[in-house]
Order: structure tokens, then C-alpha cells, then sequence
């Protein structure tokens, strides 16, 4: 059996014209993509109060800090230091964000500064459990300002690869990941903040800076690498395996 038909070779710099949605949409030919439609049993593990009895210390609402690391937050050539002021806090919430400004210098995550060439306003986010959430309107001052940060974060696709086979399980937060990462000193003055008690340096990275997902993701690909069966992604770990013991 033999066949005929028109093959047309584009350089690199080309792109063709039609892609894999109009391929699939036109039924020109069947494109295999690596997925499967394989369907693993999963499998429940009632081991969760064991597991928080055996490693107490890693499942307590506490901020620590990961040693021998410290981030730099990459200006870019003609960067120029921006100051904000702060925004007015709604007088019902004045009482929790003094709280949670409180907390986070006790812990060393802010320090209070006399003067500062940058300063980015907060932005107040009420949770649930009446407290608030402490984030930095960073594309007022920094962002646009930052080179960007070139540690790739895996795709989806990426993940489920890695996952295909398993039928165990586990989902691990990072309680308040990117405050466990330190910046360096001129970094922590760039990620200052303007707040209505005055102005603060940041020492670690903080919530709303461009590149905190790939530098947090750079920061913990190399402690899991060689983990069988563990996956950073943002700033879950996914542990998974085949059997209970894996």
C-alpha cells in the first residue's frame, strides 16, 4: 500500500500553521500526546493523627526560616528606589493588623526602619477566622522594576507525569511559604513597607513580589531533589507513591 501527499518543511524561525487544537478539531490525523486514560484505585490512609504525634514539630503554625540561604531580589539596571505612602487602614481592622505587624517583628520577619528610599503601601486581606492576612501592593514600586527570576516552575502536565503510577497520596503545605526564605540585606530594604506606624524592612520574602513563586521554587527543588516520590509545586510538596511502605 503506498501514498502520496505534500510535505512542506518550515525553517525554525517559522511557526506552523495550523497547531494541535485545529489538527484535532479538522481530524487531519490523530495526535498521541502521552496521556493516559489509565485509572489508578486510590487509596485512603487513616494515619493522619499518627503521623502529626510522631512529627509534632513540623505540623505546628509556626514561621521558621531555612538556614544557608539568603535570596536577591535582582533589580534591573535603570531601577529606581519608589516610595509609596501608606494606605489608610479601615478603623475595624486597625486593631488586627497592629496584631499581626506585632507578630511578624517579634519573629524577625519585618524591622522597624527610621528611613528608606523604598516603601511599598499594604494591602489587607480578611480571613476567616478574623485575623488578617498581610500582603505588599508590590506592582506600585518593585515589581516591574525586578529582573525576572528564571527557575522554571513544572507544568501540570509536568506533575501528573511524575504521578502517573501512584495510588498513595499526601498534599503538604508549607504554612506561610515564603516567609521562611531570608533575602539579603539591600533586598530586605527594597521589599520595604510603608505601614500607619511607619516604615519597615523586610527580612524575608514577602507575599506579593513578582518573583516569589520561582524563587521559592528555586529554593526548594534542590532540598527535595533526590527524594523519591516527593514533588515541590508552588508551595505545596506532593508525596507520592505506590504502595503504603514507598
Amino acid at each position: 500500500m503506498s501514498s502520496t501527499g505534500l510535505t512542506v518543511t518550515l525553517p525554525e524561525n517559522f511557526s506552523p500553521i495550523l497547531g494541535r487544537i485545529w489538527i484535532r478539531k479538522l481530524d487531519i490525523i490523530d495526535i498521541q500526546d502521552g496521556s493516559s486514560d489509565d485509572e489508578n484505585e486510590i487509596y485512603y490512609m487513616d494515619t493522619e493523627h499518627d503521623i502529626y504525634k510522631k512529627f509534632p514539630q513540623v505540623f505546628t503554625q509556626q514561621i521558621g526560616k531555612i538556614p544557608n540561604v539568603s535570596c536577591t531580589l535582582k533589580l534591573k539596571p535603570d531601577a529606581k528606589p519608589t516610595y509609596r505612602p501608606p494606605r489608610p487602614v479601615p478603623y475595624a481592622l486597625i486593631s488586627k493588623v497592629d496584631e499581626e505587624l506585632d507578630s511578624l517583628e517579634k519573629q524577625g520577619i519585618i524591622e522597624k526602619t527610621e528611613y528608606s528610599q523604598w516603601g511599598t503601601p499594604l494591602v489587607i486581606v480578611p480571613k476567616s477566622n478574623d485575623t488578617v492576612r498581610i500582603c505588599a501592593d508590590y506592582r506600585m514600586t518593585v515589581n516591574n522594576q525586578l529582573e525576572p527570576a528564571h527557575y522554571p516552575i513544572p507544568r501540570v502536565e509536568e506533575l501528573f507525569t511524575k504521578l502517573h503510577g501512584s495510588t498513595y497520596f499526601c498534599v503538604l503545605d508549607v504554612y506561610k511559604a515564603y516567609l521562611h526564605v531570608s533575602l539579603d540585606e539591600q533586598s530586605s530594604l527594597v521589599a520595604g513597607i510603608s505601614t500607619h506606624r511607619g516604615t519597615y524592612k523586610v527580612n524575608r520574602l514577602f507575599f506579593g513580589i513578582a518573583t516569589g513563586p520561582s524563587v521559592f521554587h528555586g529554593v526548594m527543588a534542590p532540598i527535595l531533589n533526590g527524594l523519591e516520590g516527593c514533588v515541590a509545586y508552588f508551595d505545596d510538596i506532593v508525596i507520592h507513591g505506590k504502595t503504603e511502605e514507598e
